[in-house]
């Protein structure tokens, strides 16, 4: 098999050594799905905890860019507030951050918030193990880009986790969970959690159901042991008939399997053509979905290669795919 161009920048090695699928494993979040919930919750405490006021939700996708999305945007009082979560430390996010703001200004006038937009704030939350990494301002060819970036469980407070853990607002407890500082966190508190969410009567089930797999997703992101996990799972009773956020990383995970086959057969295919992809090529083909991917897979069969390079050019900077070491 032909051999993928070497990265353009030393950074992206470990990114470069791993074949298409793997790459998408790496770069995929898994926990969008979780986080977006949180933050999007009508009157959502867990915006307030990460700095974040009431306003008006704003859709995550741009304008055209089907494979680009924020995880949680917001408009208040003139700011639009750009917020994305990570579960491991990621040394391009300072660059990727100042790409969303180039996107978000771009496209902003799209939004139709109610009132002038004059600031954007961004931020960054580390919702994994150990510290954050993932430093403000980027610098780069002279430029300098700020945004926030921090851990969730710098936010701890013991007044603010006693009035999470006693509120009547079950996703109030997870983000009490998430919260909690890795030197006193105990295992103990999530299936005490597990317990009252068994517990609670007079609440939407859907919306109780949409709190135990976040609790279980909480579980994974700190770190609980198999043993603990099978525990509360068997406690919360947790089925994909009771939840339509189950029911999205049910469906996720089916597209996934998808996705997997055509990667693997792809790459293979393209190699055998003898067609190179840039280092931000491949990371964009990485986020395609079944259907972009079935697209690709036929352009290649009819050996389009001016519409496969515009397939999977990422919209900027738009750079070259190369087809027997030349210019396509």
């Amino acid at each position: 098999m032909t051999q993928l161009l070497r990265p353009d920048d030393p950074e992206d090695d470990d990114y470069n050594v791993l074949t298409l699928r793997q790459l998408r494993r790496a770069r995929i979040g898994k926990y969008d799905v979780a986080f977006k919930n949180l933050f999007s919750l009508e009157n959502s405490t867990f915006r307030s905890v990460l700095g974040v006021p009431d306003g008006q939700l704003l859709q995550e996708e741009f304008p055209g860019l089907e494979f680009r999305r924020a995880d949680g945007m917001l408009f208040s009082d003139g700011t639009i507030y750009h917020v994305e979560f990570q579960a491991k430390n990621l040394s391009k996010m300072p660059a990727r951050m100042h790409e969303y703001a180039h996107l978000i200004d771009k496209y902003k006038k799209h939004y139709r918030v109610g009132g002038e937009i004059k600031s954007l704030n961004q931020k960054v939350v580390y919702v994994g193990p150990g510290a954050n990494t993932m430093d403000s301002p980027y610098h780069r060819w002279g430029t300098t880009h700020e945004f926030e970036s921090f851990g969730i469980t710098s936010k701890f407070d013991h007044e603010l986790h006693r009035r999470l853990m006693s509120s009547g607002e079950p996703h109030d407890w997870i983000i009490a969970l998430l919260l909690v500082q890795e030197k006193d966190f105990q295992e103990g508190f999530v299936a005490k959690i597990a317990g009252r969410l068994n517990a609670v009567r007079g609440i939407d089930e859907e919306h109780v159901a949409s709190a135990r797999i976040l609790l279980l997703i909480a579980g994974i992101l700190r770190n609980v042991s198999q043993g603990t996990m099978n525990e509360v799972e068997s406690m919360l009773r947790a089925n994909i008939g009771d939840s339509s956020l189950l029911s999205q990383f049910y469906d996720a995970g089916a597209n996934e399997q998808a996705v997997d086959v055509l990667l693997d057969s792809i790459e293979r295919g393209l190699g055998e053509l003898n067609i190179f992809f840039t280092t931000p090529q491949r990371n964009y083909i990485a986020t395609f979905d079944v259907d972009a991917l079935s697209y690709l897979n036929l352009l290649a069969i009819r050996r389009d290669y001016d519409a496969l390079q515009n397939l999977v050019t990422p919209p900027t900077p738009k750079l070259g795919l190369t087809r027997n070491g030349l210019d396509g």
